[in-house]
């Protein structure tokens, strides 16, 4: 099967690594993105895999996005966090301007900001980590190989 390899995945907690190591959180989220619209040609549809995984692991990244989660994503990923930020911003653009509208708003409903139609990139990370904890704790998904 095919398996993603992080760089500097060896600096991150055993969680961190079990998930984003985990070949079925990797199916899970190149799905659901997928499902959303997303086009995988983006560098951010990559770096909000890997930052769902990563708020996963660690809930309290949440608290900290832009000095914190955005600089992992940027170690994981071999670049820079205010890249990831730029780059997870335009996917969540052009996702929510060409995606699939009916899943997104089944899956984002209440976290869609009216003036811009599209919800925050902490809010799109957010409750797609919910949405995956959900999975797990209903015994819909597993992340163990």
């Amino acid at each position: 099967m095919f398996e993603y390899r992080y760089h500097n995945l060896e600096g991150f907690d055993d969680v961190t690594q079990h998930i984003l190591g985990s070949s079925n959180y990797f199916q899970w989220a190149l799905s659901n993105l997928m499902e959303m619209g997303m086009p995988v040609n983006l560098r951010g549809f990559f770096y909000l895999r890997t930052a769902v995984g990563l708020v996963l692991s660690d809930p309290t990244y949440m608290r900290s996005i832009t000095k914190r989660l955005y600089h992992d994503v940027g170690i994981l990923e071999n670049t820079t966090g205010s890249r990831v930020e730029r780059a997870v911003r335009h996917a969540i653009d052009i996702t929510f301007e060409k995606g699939n509208t009916e899943f997104l708003h089944t899956v984002f409903r209440n976290s869609i900001n009216p003036d811009t139609g599209r919800p925050s990139n902490g809010s799109f990370i957010s409750t797609m980590a919910e949405k995956l904890r959900i999975e797990i704790m209903k015994g819909e998904l597993t992340l163990d190989e």
